[in-house]
């Protein structure tokens, strides 16, 4: 409910509420499956002129905590060998992706009609007839 709550002050960027969020994190109070503060305070700073940079402390603090939490976590254990996998995965195909449009690239040949040159060329001699 802490949680929750905290995300609603947030939402309301209420400055106020700016210190006791940041003790709730050192205090580990916070329900790390839900959010994780110091993302929610961002947009509370910016309102209010306030230096993100002052975040940066408090960020490194609840990374390490979220990560502990985490590594506790059985079903997130559980789950680690798919996630790898899926990343990757993702990686291959990111890949296979760009080798396929470099190679599209080196393969474009040289007399394809551009559009965009033409009507840059256009537009130069337009000009200097107007002249």
């Amino acid at each position: 409910a802490k949680t929750f709550l905290a995300c609603s002050l947030c939402d309301i960027y209420s400055w106020k509420a700016v210190d006791p969020l940041k003790d709730m994190v050192r205090k580990k109070q916070v329900d790390h499956e839900v959010t994780t503060i110091t993302d929610d305070l961002v947009p509370v700073y910016a309102y209010h002129d306030q230096p993100i940079e002052r975040l940066h402390v408090l960020s490194i603090t609840e990374r390490r905590i979220v990560d502990e939490y985490w590594k506790k976590n059985s079903l997130y254990q559980a789950s680690e060998p798919l996630r790898n996998e899926f990343f990757d995965y993702r990686s291959k195909e990111n890949e296979k992706r760009e080798r396929e449009e470099k190679q599209l690239i080196a393969n474009r040949p040289e007399n394809v009609f551009s559009i965009k040159k033409t009507r840059k060329k256009l537009k130069k001699k337009t000009k200097k007839k107007r002249k």
